[in-house]
């Protein structure tokens, strides 16, 4: 595999129960695209293209230092793109990571949001986040007008100062 290629490798650490498996993706950068295409937005799926990020639910055994191997990051990096993130991980809570992405300068904090109903769109989401479309759209790589559904997952940037 090349460099350019995307890859996609299941791995496995031996702290890590035999059902727990964290999805490694390399950074690739994606097509355009279509209105009418269905974009997968969900745990442990790359969301955005410069900077990419997973939402993942933590398991068993799993650190901030293994995300960082796995992703090529840093515990810096992740910590500044988890908006609140506690010391100490639990099983079972939300993690954002962000891929091929080791230096946290200029990294927003976000929020991971799991959409709950039917039919939302990112319009609707920003205008009840009271955040801009533009940086809502920008770093989940999607147009305005793209439908979710319940179950996907997004991410919400914090900012500061929004344009």
């Amino acid at each position: 595999i090349t460099p350019s290629q995307p890859i996609t490798e299941t791995l496995t650490d031996p702290s890590i129960t035999p059902t727990s498996k964290v999805t490694a993706i390399k950074a690739t950068p994606s097509p355009t695209r279509t209105p009418t295409e269905v974009l997968v937005f969900s745990l442990d799926h790359a969301i955005g293209e410069n900077p990419q990020f997973i939402i993942h639910r933590t398991g068993p055994g799993e650190s901030l230092q293994l995300f960082a191997d796995l992703f090529q990051t840093s515990i810096e990096a992740i910590k500044a793109a988890n908006y609140d993130l506690p010391t100490i991980l639990m099983v079972d809570q939300i993690v954002i990571i962000p891929i091929n992405q080791i230096d946290p300068s200029g990294l927003p904090s976000f929020t991971a949001y799991n959409i709950v109903d039917d039919s939302i769109t990112f319009a609707q989401i920003a205008s009840s986040f009271s955040i801009t479309l533009e940086n809502l759209t920008r770093y989940n790589s999607v147009n305005g007008n793209y439908t979710l559904h319940q179950g996907d997952w997004i991410i919400i940037p914090h900012l500061d100062n929004q344009p």
